[in-house]
Formats: C-alpha cells, structure tokens, sequence
C-alpha cells in the first residue's frame, strides 16, 4: 500500500510543469555579475524564468560604504523581470540586492556584484 501512495506522489510531481516547480532565477542582469560601470546615472534591471508578482517584489543598490537605497521599480516590461533607476556616484564595489515572489509563492532573494569606476580627470 505505501509503494502505491509513493508511486501516485512521484507520478502526481512529475506531471506538474517545470515552471511551476521551480523559484525564481536570474536569466540575466544590468549590470551583468561583475560588470564595471561608470559613475552615474543607471538603469538596473534584472530578469528571472518566471512570472513575478510586482507588488510585493523589491529592489536595491548597495554602496561600497554599505549604505543599502531602494530602487523604484519601472511600471510595465516583462512579468519576468524588475528594473528601475539608479544612481551609482561613487567608485567601488556595488552589489544590486533584489527579492522577489515568484508565480510560485516563493520569496527568493539574491544579489549580483558590479563594480564603478571613478570619474575621468576632466570630471565625466
């Protein structure tokens, strides 16, 4: 009787789509992991292999002085991603810190490293 209950839950997960089973990862990021930008104005954004509910997803850049600033999130785009803009003055190493809920129900977090570059002697 409990091999049958075991083969029905292994048969009942398998034919549940892939999609559905899975969190939410990174497909791709701008800044790319470990990318060097220059100081300034940025427009972040960060894309997952899944649908995101918006709403209760967040945002972040993190500062090589460890000061953490929330990013508003840009209305429209892709359900699958989250963006929106930044400012990024200072040379060092940055992290964007990002948390989302996932078609799933599942909160995922993570982080991608860049890094600025200082400003060019004539100030740019």
């Amino acid at each position: 009787m409990r091999a049958c209950f075991v083969l029905l839950a292994a048969l009942c997960f398998a034919a549940v789509p892939p999609a559905v089973q899975a969190h939410a990862i990174v497909v791709m990021s701008a800044p790319a992991a470990n990318a060097l930008v220059p100081a300034g104005a940025l427009v972040i954004t960060v894309g997952f292999n899944t649908r995101l509910d918006r709403t209760r997803s967040r945002l972040f850049v993190e500062g090589p002085d460890g000061v953490i600033t929330s990013v508003a999130l840009s209305s429209g785009g892709a359900e699958t991603a989250i963006g929106g803009p930044a400012e990024v003055r200072t040379a060092g190493r940055w992290k964007v810190r990002w948390q989302v809920l996932a078609a799933d129900g599942h909160i995922t977090r993570g982080e991608i490293p860049f890094r600025v570059r200082g400003a060019t002697p004539d100030g740019t």
